[in-house]
């Protein structure tokens, strides 16, 4: 191997964060800074040109997807401990949901001009900075929260009758992932959920076709999908859910970033952050995985999943409808 091909070293490094070594894992990932997707960034700083933080300012870009940035965003916390002054320039779909991360002490948004800082950081360089090993995860959960105006706007369209299990479905991410083929699936697999007495299904799909749509006719079925304006809408409906089965996607970070109950369904070959061959994730205490045995085998997932939900909705009537946070994901 070329001592100097950073795409290998980022390989590397992906293989030992999927193992749980995040020691050598975060070192090879900060190879990323020589592909060719970041050479344009002629600002930025290699976490190893970082020779101070106590006192120093720290603009941090947000990078890659939403779903990175609001799994990784908690770490900007640890460098205002550190006695840093804390920048972060992030999407406007995230703007309105970010300002309740504690820690920042100004916002850059899309194209507005940053100031002038001591050092630029990508937001997925932090780990690294801070020696971050399995387990040392920044921020208790919740580290995110609902804005509870937006709350409002959603409360009485989400009422869906005393003692029902709202339940948020999301059955694929953005198409021009390069592995959204193998991560998303068909919503006639989560129609199945309907079968369920006492569960009501919220759509919370962006971009839902009528095609998509027409497979949850009938009661016992609210679309939101085309409400959701950004992220701290698609907050305000999550934080009042009972449960949200998502495939691998923004939408299923942005429920494990609140506290909420979350069900994650993982293809065959699931994405590094979600190691391997565990059911919980050490990122999120409130998600449970449902990982594929076979590729493209999704039936067999949701044939697990409808047996299990089953369970809870049993349970949750059992306790006269009271929210089963510890519950859902204990069965």
């Amino acid at each position: 191997m070329r001592p100097d091909f950073a795409d290998a070293h980022f390989n590397e490094g992906v293989v030992w964060l999927t193992r749980g070594d995040f020691d050598r894992g975060w070192r090879g990932y900060e190879w990323r800074m020589g592909m060719a997707k970041y050479r344009d960034h002629h600002a930025l700083h290699p976490i190893s040109a970082v020779t101070g933080i106590a006192g120093r300012s720290f603009l941090v870009f947000c990078e890659q997807g939403f779903g990175d940035d609001i799994q990784f965003i908690r770490y900007v916390g640890w460098l205002r401990e550190a006695g840093a002054r804390v920048v972060v320039a992030c999407p406007g779909e995230l703007a309105r949901l970010f300002v309740t991360v504690a820690g920042v002490d100004h916002w850059v948004v899309d194209n507005d001009i940053p100031p002038a800082c001591d050092y630029q950081v990508l937001l997925l360089s932090l780990p690294l900075l801070f020696g971050a090993r399995m387990g040392e995860f920044p921020a208790s959960v919740p580290y995110l929260s609902a804005n509870p105006e937006r709350m409002d706007v959603f409360r009485q369209r989400l009422e869906g009758g005393e003692g029902v299990f709202k339940v948020g479905l999301v059955w694929r991410g953005n198409p021009k992932h390069f592995h959204d083929r193998h991560r998303s699936m068909s919503p006639a697999l989560f129609s199945r959920l309907k079968q369920l007495e006492g569960v009501y299904l919220i759509g919370l799909q962006k971009g839902a076709t009528h095609e998509e749509l027409a497979v949850f006719a009938g009661d016992r079925f609210l679309d939101l999908g085309g409400e959701l304006h950004d992220f701290a809408d698609t907050a305000a409906v999550v934080a009042q859910l009972d449960l949200v089965i998502a495939v691998d996607t923004s939408v299923a970070h942005l429920a494990g970033a609140l506290g909420r109950p979350v069900w994650v369904l993982l293809p065959a070959v699931a994405d590094w952050r979600w190691l391997l061959g565990r059911e919980d994730s050490p990122w999120y205490p409130t998600m449970r995985l449902w990982r594929q045995s076979s590729l493209g085998d999704w039936s067999t997932v949701m044939d697990k999943v409808v047996e299990q939900l089953q369970s809870v909705i049993q349970s949750f009537a059992g306790c006269g409808g009271t929210t089963l946070l510890s519950h859902v994901n204990s069965l």
